[in-house]
C-alpha cells in the first residue's frame, strides 16, 4: 500500500506547515519582516550556525506570545474598552470579553463562583 507510506511523512509535513501559519500569523500581527528557520546539522562542536540555530529558535519561540499580548494591548487601547473599563459595568465588559476574545461561558464560570 504506498498511500501508507506516505503516511509519516505527510503528518511530518503537514506539522511544518501548521508552524509556519501559526508563525505568519504571529508576524502579521507584530508587523514584522518575514521569519525565518536556521536549521543545522547536530554536531560535536558549538558553532556559528548553532548559535544561529539557537537564536532563530527563541524568537519563532517568543513570536506567538508576543502575539498574544500585542492583540490584547491593542483591544484594551481601543475606546470601547476604555468606556467599559470606566463605566465598571460587569454585563458591558462580559459583552465585549465575548466579542473580542470568545470568551464563552464566563456567565457560568462567573456563577460557579457565586
Amino acid at each position: 500500500m504506498p498511500g501508507y507510506d506516505a503516511l509519516p511523512h505527510m503528518v511530518t509535513i503537514m506539522g511544518l506547515h501548521i508552524i509556519l501559519y501559526i508563525l505568519n500569523q504571529a508576524r502579521e500581527v507584530l508587523q514584522r519582516p518575514a521569519i525565518t528557520f536556521v536549521l543545522e546539522i547536530i554536531g560535536p562542536d558549538k558553532n556559528s550556525v548553532h548559535q544561529l540555530a539557537t537564536e532563530s529558535f527563541r524568537e519563532n519561540n517568543r513570536l506567538t506570545q508576543q502575539a498574544v499580548g500585542a492583540y490584547i494591548d491593542q483591544k484594551i487601547a481601543s475606546s470601547q474598552w476604555q468606556a467599559v473599563v470606566s463605566s465598571n459595568d460587569i454585563e458591558s465588559s462580559i459583552t465585549l470579553f465575548t466579542k473580542d476574545f470568545a470568551w464563552v461561558g464566563v456567565k457560568e464560570i462567573d456563577e460557579k463562583k457565586l
